[in-house]
């Protein structure tokens, strides 16, 4: 009988503001990567890698969270032609297909702590500095790989960091990428 066990450690639960690198490794097509960041601009919360990760996979086209599913779609399958709403089963089915020869790594580094009974404004503060790093990251990454190996859809830009920042984006591609 063919069994598999999926085992999420406790701690893959826990609220930080994480920076994350998903790396992607398909058996002919190579490695691509995706850069994320938790800490929500809309509301007060930074949701735990393991729900972060599951969510970029939904199929579902109208999610604000499945930007590493639709750049699959877009960027790896170059299919354009589907609706915002919904995948049509084609996409998903192609999607499914590039996924089965492929092993996901999720890499999450908590920058910092989440508390639901921060301000607002430290929460827009936590929530910046996290962004800023993955900006950095991704432009980092960029320089480093080709363009089509790295699926965020922003544009990023080289910020100024403090010296700790810059020491944390290093540490993050080095730890992923050595």
């Amino acid at each position: 009988m063919e069994y598999f066990k999926i085992q999420v450690d406790r701690n893959q639960f826990k609220q930080s503001y994480l920076i994350y690198i998903i790396e992607v490794v398909h058996d002919v097509l190579g490695t691509y990567y995706y850069v994320g960041q938790t800490g929500d601009r809309n509301h007060h919360t930074a949701r735990p890698a393991f729900r972060r990760l599951g969510a970029h996979f939904s199929d579902q086209g109208h999610s604000t969270e499945n930007q590493l599913y639709r750049a699959i779609v877009k960027k790896i399958l170059k299919v354009e032609d589907y609706e915002k709403g919904k995948f049509e089963n084609s996409v998903k089915y192609a999607v499914t297909e590039f996924l089965m020869p492929s092993t996901i790594s999720m890499h999450a580094f908590p920058i910092r702590e989440f508390s639901i009974n921060s301000s607002t404004e430290d929460h827009s503060l936590n929530r910046k500095h996290v962004e800023d790093l993955e900006n950095s990251i991704i432009f980092k990454m960029r320089q480093r790989f080709t363009e089509e190996r790295i699926l965020n859809k922003k544009s990023a830009k080289d910020l100024p960091l403090s010296q700790e920042a810059s020491d944390t984006v290093f540490s993050i591609i080095q730890t992923v990428c050595p």
